[in-house]
């Protein structure tokens, strides 16, 4: 996955982590297992599958998108846990 730089000559690549990939599959088949697809938000908007909702979803509202940084507090608060 490319990263943005400042200039179009210097690119940099960011490592998708094989424990990283192994989550987003486990997320997928928790997801699979609590939710039925079709799937209706609290609007209506249905979701056919589980590749139609985000990554990154805000706490059990799985239809709505994370900001960065609700990513960036959870990030900083996992990485002051494993390193205690």
């Amino acid at each position: 996955m490319k990263a943005g730089t400042k200039t179009d000559n210097d690119p940099r690549y960011i490592l998708l982590i094989s424990d990283y990939v192994d989550y987003i599959f486990k997320r997928m088949e928790y997801l699979k297992s609590i939710l039925n697809f079709p799937f209706a938000d609290e609007e209506g908007k249905i979701y056919n599958s589980i590749l139609d909702l985000p990554i990154a979803c805000k706490g059990t509202n799985y239809t709505q998108r994370c900001k960065s940084e609700d990513i960036a507090k959870v990030g900083k608060k996992y990485l002051k846990m494993i390193c205690i």
